[in-house]
């Protein structure tokens, strides 16, 4: 990997050794500049405390030095002569120095992300070799499944855990949790989720073939989508928050959105295909810090896009680079650019699938919330005036896997060939010939405000996963604040860790962020009703806790 994607030197004359796989796992300067960062500010808090080795800082900081080991394994993993020099020279580093009277002369003179950065990449260039015509960099390829798909698929729905986890595939009650701990699904968690997804809907393999430039590579289609995902569960997300299980868990989630009778009108298989992509990729390579923190210390991230959407822009930007760089995972590239339906339309197959992963994907930028939350009202109003969407339910619910075969006869195709509504004129729809067209802007923008709900689901959650939830990003958040200190930032909101209570803190976001954005979307949605009342549980939950916080402080006090 080392090989294919750094150019450190900056000379085109001289490339690196090839390295074993996973040997670094930082793929652009952008990454490597992340975990210096992250590493320069940890270093820094150890440096203060004037301790002589890292058994010391062992003994008192073990949170410390959990996460350094997190940011070293984006560079090398343990075992590899890089973490030796870096931990020695950190070491030397954070020793006691009369200079660092300050946090922030030894952030810059003892632990700046350049010198880390230089370390870095002075190691790397011992292994460089000079040469007129060097040889042609080996490809990369992703650690391929030990197991065939059907034998994931067999394995994991015959077992008695198996059987009880995917009994709610498609369910908002989905247990993410319980599904990346089966044993059967280690080590591809996100990979076997996509592939049952679309095993268990026949009708997003048979959208997306008819959309390949040759029809007949159907397989080679799979297997690259296959690879492409495993190459995304190489990419390192070290937070305990944003994660690859939290990907499992928004692509699961708008699984369960597509199970409403809206969005089985007003999409088609290929969006929601598409829709359960955008789940899965939209926080990949997340760093563990928030756009705030990136804008603040004006990060390679942040400098590259120009504090607009940082993370999100790059998240989406690096799914298609891994695409770019390894055609063994490109899938887009096997989408035609152009396709004519039977009722003479013409779509753009590979223009769509960039535009839903690009705008769904910025579209989870929590700045875009308000944005979000006002358009899907009025959308909303606008809707339930002329229609109850409960009206919309039939006999045959188009994308479930549990009706698809009832009653086609009594429905008229859809531009895609597969089977629609009974019911005209409904939002979205338009009839052309013996033809229901969707309108592409409704089923964007219905899918850009359920990511985002999705991305935000965690307190409309069964209570167990809420509070798995709350603890896990509310530790991700705090390490932020530990960083922004050490730089000498500002600390973010709900990031300072000192006198924080996670109750109070769940409260606020449920009653001022999730429920006023829920509200709208159960409107069009009813089917995400259990996530209404899940929501009300959980408020509930959170404000008993709360009271036995204060409780237990007045106690103290008295």
């Amino acid at each position: 990997r080392c090989a294919r994607a750094h150019r450190l030197s900056g000379r085109s004359d001289r490339v690196l050794v090839a390295m074993p796989p996973r040997q670094s796992v930082c793929s652009s300067h952008a990454e490597l500049s992340i975990a210096a960062q992250q590493m320069a500010a940890l270093a820094t808090d150890l440096q203060e405390l004037s301790l002589k080795d890292t058994a010391a800082w062992e003994q008192q900081q073990p949170g410390v030095m959990r996460q350094l080991r997190a940011i070293m394994q984006q560079l090398a993993p343990e075992g590899d002569p890089l973490h030796v020099t870096m931990m020695r020279a950190i070491s030397e580093k954070a020793a006691p120095s009369p200079a660092a009277s300050s946090r922030r002369a030894s952030a810059s003179s003892h632990a700046s992300e350049s010198w880390i950065l230089q370390n870095f990449t002075n190691h790397h260039q011992t292994s460089l070799v000079s040469g007129d015509a060097p040889e042609e960099e080996p490809e990369h390829h992703p650690r391929p499944l030990e197991k065939s798909r059907s034998e994931i698929v067999r394995d994991v729905r015959g077992t008695e855990k198996g059987i009880e986890v995917f009994e709610k595939l498609h369910s908002w009650d989905f247990n993410v949790l319980d599904y990346v701990a089966l044993p059967e699904v280690q080590g591809c968690q996100l990979t076997a989720l996509v592939d049952i997804i679309m095993t268990e809907r026949p009708s997003m393999s048979t959208a997306c073939r008819a959309r390949l430039t040759d029809p007949q590579s159907s397989v080679s289609f799979r297997s690259k989508l296959q690879n492409f995902f495993r190459a995304c569960e190489e990419v390192p997300m070290p937070g305990p928050y944003h994660n690859h299980t939290h990907l499992c868990d928004v692509a699961q989630s708008m699984n369960a959105v597509f199970e409403s009778e809206l969005m089985a009108i007003v999409t088609s298989p290929f969006d929601r295909f598409l829709g359960v992509v955008a789940g899965a990729i939209h926080d990949l390579g997340h760093p563990g810090t928030n756009n705030m923190f990136h804008i603040n210390s004006h990060s390679d991230l942040a400098r590259t896009y120009n504090d607009t959407s940082v993370l999100e822009s790059y998240h989406v930007a690096k799914a298609f680079d891994i695409m770019h760089k390894d055609p063994n995972c490109n899938w887009w590239g096997m989408l035609t650019q152009q396709y004519t339906f039977p009722s003479g339309d013409v779509v753009k197959p590979r223009q769509r699938a960039r535009q839903v992963l690009v705008q769904c994907v910025v579209g989870t930028d929590m700045t875009k919330h308000d944005k979000h939350k006002n358009e899907l009202k009025a959308w909303a109003t606008s809707f339930c005036e002329e229609h109850d969407p409960k009206d919309l339910r039939s006999t045959a619910c188009v994308g479930s896997p549990s009706k698809a075969n009832q009653s086609p006869s009594r429905r008229m195709p859809l531009e895609d060939g597969s089977p629609a509504s009974p019911s005209r004129g409904q939002v979205g729809l338009v009839v052309k010939g013996n033809y229901l067209v969707r309108s592409g802007k409704d089923a964007l923008d219905l899918m850009e405000w359920a990511l985002h709900a999705c991305d935000i689901s965690n307190p409309a959650k069964v209570q167990p996963l809420a509070v798995a939830w709350a603890h896990r990003v509310s530790e991700e958040f705090w390490a932020q604040g530990d960083q922004e200190k050490a730089l000498g930032l500002p600390v973010s909101y709900l990031c300072e860790r000192s006198g924080a209570s996670i109750p109070k803190s769940q409260i606020g976001f449920i009653q001022f962020v999730i429920q006023p954005y829920y509200s709208q979307i159960c409107r069009v949605f009813p089917e995400l009703q259990m996530a209404s009342d899940f929501l009300d549980a959980n408020l509930e939950f959170w404000k008993a806790r709360a009271a036995e916080e204060t409780a237990q402080a007045g106690e103290g006090a008295a």
